[in-house]
Parts: C-alpha cells; structure tokens; sequence
C-alpha cells in the first residue's frame, strides 16, 4: 500500500513553540490581522489568545491550519497543528464520493477502449445513451492497441427494468472490477444505480502515458454502495446573472460525476424573469434583455439533459417576495407601481397569475408540463411587508379580514401552497414559511432550511416536517473565504437522534447569482462542492475528514481533465494557483 499523499507534519504543543514554514500560509483560517510584522510581538500576541495557533508574516494570526498552502513571499510560525502540505501523489482510492465499502488490491489491468462491450441484461435506450456518455467521457486520448490480457467486456444486471425517475428510490449499486481481465460486473436495483456505478468506474480509469493504453490501478476491486441522503442537490440562480444553456449543461455533467441527483434552479427573483411562460408572455418582459432568456424549448432541454444523467430539476419561483421582476409583465399583482413587492395577497388576480404559471411549468398533474419533476419550490424567504401596509387597498383588505401583514403572507403561502398539492406535486418553501406558519401549513411541506448554522433543524423535524439542509454558514457558496474543508464538515446531524434522520430530507449547496457569472461560474462552484457531495452521499459513520484531505486534490484535478475549471484544492473558493506546480499540489 503507497503510504499518504501528503506529509503530515505534526508540531508539537509545548507552550506554544512555534515552528516556522517557509513560502507557507493557511488561507481561510484568519481570526484578525495586527498592524506589526514582527515576529516576536506576534509570537507575544498568539500566546495571549486560547484560539491562536499560529500567524504568518503579514500579521494574520490563526485560528488552524487544515490546508497549508504554498505561498511566495509570506512565511507561517505555527503551533498545536497538523499542517498538510501537498506532495502531489494520487490516493489509493480513486472514487468519490467514499463508498459504503470497498476493498482494492496491488494488480493493473489494462482496458481495451477500443473493443469495450457493454451488456445490459434487457434493452434500454436510457442505458444506450448511459454507455456513450460513458465512452465519450473517458476515451478522449489516441491510444495504442491494448494487450491481450485487457478488460474487453462490462456486464451489467438491473434488476427492475421500470423506469420511475423519483426521489428516494433504491441508488444502490455493485461494482467489481478483476485483475485477470475478465468481465467487469455491475450490479444494480434501477438504471439510475447503474449510473453511479458508470460514473464510479469512470474514475477508477486512468489514461497511462507510457503505454498510451487505459487502465485501472488497485485491482481487483470491489465497490458496494448507497447513499445516505436521498436528494443531494446544487442551486443555481440565473436570476442575478443570465447563465447559458451549455453552462447549466456542464454544471450538470459535473454533478452526476460526484453522484448529486437534484439540481435546484432558482429561476427568477427581484432583478430578472428570464423564463418563458407560454400562456403569459408578457411574463418575460422582466428578463434583463431579449437575449437573456430561456424558451420552453430551453427549459425541454435542459430537464431532458438532466434526466439522462439521474439529475432532478426543482424550479424555484420565489413569492410572495423578491418578485419585483413579475410586475413588468403583470403589473395588476403588485401592490402599487412605486411599492411592488411582495406580491399583491388582496386580488385574485395575483393567484390567477400564480396558477397559470403552474399549469405551463407543472401541468395539470404528476410528470406533465416544463418541470415534471417531483418538486415544486415556492421561496417564501425575506418577505418584507411594509408595502401591504403603506398601499390603501391592501392595508384595507387585511383591516376587513382582521389580518395582520403576517397572517396576509400566510394567506398568500398557503394558497400557493394548495395550488402546487393540486399540480400532483410536493411543495418545499424556505426556513421563514415555518418560523412564521409552522401552525398553518400541510405537514408534506418540505422546509428547506438556511438561517445561520442551522439551529432551527431540531424544531423543524421535532414538529415532524422534513428538511433539505443548507445552513447557509456551511453551505452557502458565495462564502469564498471558506475552503473546502469548511463544507465537509457540516455536522448538521449533530443534535438530531438516530430515529429523526428519515426527516432529514435532503442536503443542498447554494450558488446565488449576484457576484458570479458564466465567467467565473465553475471556478467559484467547484471543487468545494465536491467536499460537500461526499457529506451529502457518504453514510455518517464513513466521513473521515484526515483520509478526505488525502483524497480530495485528484478530484479536483480530475474535473480539470475534464473540462471543468475547478479552482484549486486547497485555496478559497474561486483561488487562483499560487505559483508553477502541479495540479495535485495546489
């Protein structure tokens, strides 16, 4: 067994005996900077601190060093810390997220690219269309011929032939390659746990330059494996900033790699409406510009796409706030023209809008219309009500219906909340909904939690809702002073006992739109929410955060193989590299 791929420097604790670290800095682990550089008065001003390990040379002191990072220019006198300095050699486990179990061995065996057969135990186009993917993915060199002791055939057995794309069905999946060259067998209950397996082996193969043939290290191999979290998702917003369909596509690529299933698209907001909405066109007035929209046949694609690779797309129309953008097409649902936000609750008007909008995206029942998904997100967060209260009319129609602005957003989200229950679909609606409706609301509503570091998960589920997690201290992405580690370690599952996990419906990394474009998309998303898919798959009791260190920079380097422009590893989020290097030692 190659032993770890970084070296592990452990400084001893011996009141606070500093080392010092060349060209070395721990980005991400600031507490403050002092305005002096010398040595001796920060050393001074460490040893006075309970929380201080360390500083560099430009006088920021430390709180940790997870992710010691090469850094000309400044040096690093650190304490009571183990710091990780890369060295660039890859993991004896070449599979992320960490599975339920795997065992590897010390063999390599060569895989014939060019005669690779695949067999499905019954015909399947989704399947068909899985297999190209697969080989378009991973066969992207020249290669010569490869040897006669190869893998030449992939046998694959599922065992229920239906395809029912839903959340929360079995994903698991069997994987086992030989060191012979014999066949190797995957194993799953549907198609889309022979997905995760597909994707699995796409990491176990290797292109070797020497031989210019594929290959698979560690053989022989045996994966088994399911996930923890049912519905494992990432948000995007296109409302701040227009993103491109081929962008959305990539993004989407990039998750089912990393075995997320949910792609959550927060679709308009205050500042555009960039969807068309066939039965009101007037609707998409509120795009940005004419060339900043999204068709129906856009929406087609893209749900399509998604669904040929396990990913599920959750719309999000967020109301009644953060709706400025509604009433430029519609402006007879807002308050007034100088206060139109939140949504108009005093006018059916409003809820014919409302329902004609979910009869174009949802249809008129289960798997019709734009989005046939599951989902349906109404937002229900940040609803400032001073407008109900300052516009005559609204303020009239509360006073005769002895409504508090309060009591009027309830009224608004539990209309809409009937509406997306008679669109076949499940409804989920931000934190705030519950804090302020919790008595109010059908219990099937999904809460998707963000305040803070999630303190309210345990209300939540002790009232017996379920949750999608992402507490915005951890999971939020637009945090690009947090590392990667940052995300791995969201215990959100600390105070809930054993027998409330069921609740914990789903977790969820979020990228709002309003400092990020198709320019630095990729680079700010990944690969931090590589670290948080393995939280969201891999079972509690498997996260192991010292063994993730070693295995979490070729994975990033491998999204950077593919295309995707992951930043470095062991920056912040959206860091440049800090020099020349490899790509495993940024």
């Amino acid at each position: 067994m190659r032993l770890l791929a970084f070296v592990v420097l452990l400084v001893a604790v011996l009141a606070k005996d500093y080392k010092s670290y060349s060209n070395l800095d721990c980005p991400g682990n600031d507490i403050h900077q002092e305005k002096t550089q010398d040595v001796e008065k920060l050393k001074s001003i460490c040893d006075s601190m309970d929380d201080c390990v360390g500083f560099n040379t430009h006088g920021w002191l430390k709180k940790a060093c997870p992710n010691a990072q090469v850094t000309p220019g400044v040096d690093a006198y650190l304490i009571s810390s183990s710091v990780i300095i890369p060295t660039g050699e890859e993991p004896d486990m070449l599979l992320w997220p960490m599975p339920v179990k795997y065992q590897g061995g010390d063999e390599v065996v060569a895989v014939d690219s060019t005669n690779l057969r695949f067999h499905v135990n019954f015909e399947s186009a989704e399947m068909t269309k899985a297999i190209q993917r697969f080989k378009q993915t991973i066969f992207t060199r020249r290669f010569a011929e490869a040897p006669k002791k190869a893998i030449r055939e992939v046998d694959i057995m599922i065992e229920n032939k239906e395809v029912v794309f839903e959340i929360s069905k079995d994903e698991s999946y069997g994987l086992a390659v030989p060191s012979d060259g014999s066949s190797i067998q995957i194993t799953a209950k549907n198609i889309y746990g022979a997905y995760h397996a597909l994707n699995s082996l796409m990491f176990l193969i290797q292109f070797n330059h020497d031989s210019a043939t594929y290959i698979i290290k560690h053989a022989p191999i045996k994966v088994e494996d399911t996930p923890f979290l049912h519905y494992r998702a990432l948000m995007i917003d296109s409302a701040r900033h227009y993103l491109p369909i081929p962008a959305i596509k990539r993004i989407i690529d990039s998750m089912a790699w990393i075995k997320l299933n949910v792609l959550h698209w927060h679709l308009v907001d205050d500042e555009s409406f960039p969807i068309q909405v066939p039965s009101m066109p007037e609707m998409w007035k509120g795009a940005f510009s004419s060339q900043e929209r999204y068709t129906h046949w856009d929406i087609e694609e893209v749900v399509s796409y998604a669904k040929e690779r396990g990913v599920h797309v959750v719309p999000e129309f967020d109301m009644p706030g953060h709706a400025n953008s509604w009433c430029k097409g519609k402006p007879e649902i807002c308050p007034s023209s100088e206060c139109t936000t939140p949504l108009d609750p005093s006018t059916e008007a409003t809820f014919e809008v409302t329902e004609t909008l979910m009869q174009d995206m949802l249809g008129g029942g289960r798997a019709e219309g734009l989005f046939p998904g599951q989902y349906f997100h109404v937002g229900g967060d940040e609803v400032n009500t001073k407008c109900w209260e300052e516009v005559e009319h609204v303020k009239a129609w509360m006073a005769a219906r002895n409504l508090t602005t309060t009591g009027a957003y309830g009224y608004f989200v539990n209309r809409v909340l009937e509406q997306v229950r008679g669109h076949g679909r499940e409804a989920i609606a931000w934190e705030e909904v519950y804090n302020n409706h919790k008595a109010s609301i059908p219990k099937d509503t999904i809460i998707h939690l963000w305040l803070g570091d999630g303190e309210n998960l345990k209300n939540i589920v002790n009232d017996g809702f379920r949750v999608i997690v992402s507490n915005y201290k951890h999971w939020y992405l637009p945090q690009l002073w947090e590392t990667w580690d940052y995300y791995y370690g969201n215990d959100f599952l600390k105070d809930i006992s054993k027998d409330q996990w069921h609740l914990i419906h789903g977790g969820e990394v979020c990228m709002w739109g309003e400092y990020v474009d198709i320019s630095d998309f990729e680079a700010t998303i990944m690969p931090r929410t590589i670290a948080a898919a393995e939280r969201m798959w891999t079972q509690p009791e498997l996260l192991d955060k010292d063994r993730a260190v070693i295995r979490f920079p070729y994975f990033r380097c491998e999204f950077n193989r593919r295309g995707i422009a992951a930043s470095p590893a062991f920056g912040t989020g959206r860091s440049n590299p800090v020099g020349p290097g490899s790509c495993m030692k940024q």
